[in-house]
This record gives C-alpha cells, structure tokens and sequence, in this order.
C-alpha cells in the first residue's frame, strides 16, 4: 500500500510541478499601396523577422524595429529582387516584445507604403 501511495504521489508532481513551454505570437505586415509587395513577418520559433519582396516593382523592402528586450532600435533590407525573402534572426529571450513595420524601398532609399507598427512575443 505504502508503495502505491508513493507511486502516486509521484504522479501528481509531476502534472502539478512541471512547467509549461512558453507560447510567443507570431505576426505580420503588409506595405500599404494594395497588394502587399513588401511583406515582413516575425516568427516566435527561432525569432526569426522576415522581409518578403513579393512584387517585380523595381522596389525593395525596408523593415524597422524596437526590441524591448535589449532597449534597441534596428533596421534591415531586401534589394534581392521579387520574389526573394532575407531572414534577421533576432536571437531573443523568451516573452520578449518587438514591434516592428515595413515599407517599400527606393533606388535613392526613400520609404513609401509604410504599414502600421506590429507587435509579436518571442
């Protein structure tokens, strides 16, 4: 009997005790002019934030950010050309915040099409 208690026993601590694996929030943004030809995304697995240029428009993409865990503004591009996306790996703590835009880019590095600031966890 003694035994079986102890077993368990055991088995209760183990649901009650064991954490639960953070879940972060993914997100995404699209350029304003209409059909998204720049597109970033923030994926939680990895903390990955993405610039996609989905459109032969002779534009890039330009994505800036704020990451609050490292009190820290940053900025990346792709002029790879439609169809090409450029990966930025962020490398943050888990339950850290980022928001983040992007915008079409320029030849001369002038922004347009900008979407609004979005939000993601890590």
């Amino acid at each position: 009997m003694r035994k079986l208690v102890v077993a368990g026993l055991a088995v209760v601590a183990s649901v009650v005790f064991v954490p639960s694996a953070y879940a972060g929030d993914s997100s995404a943004a699209c350029t304003t002019e209409g059909q998204c030809s720049g597109h970033a995304a923030f994926d939680h697995n990895g903390d990955h934030l993405y610039a996609a240029d989905t459109d032969s428009d002779g534009y890039g993409v330009y994505v800036k950010y704020y990451r609050a865990d490292v009190d820290t503004w940053g900025e990346f591009t792709n002029r790879k050309g439609s169809g090409t996306t450029v990966d930025h790996n962020m490398n943050m703590r888990e339950g850290s915040k980022i928001r983040y835009r992007v915008c079409r880019l320029s030849s001369s590095g002038g922004t347009i099409n900008c979407s609004g600031w979005t939000y993601g966890t890590a």
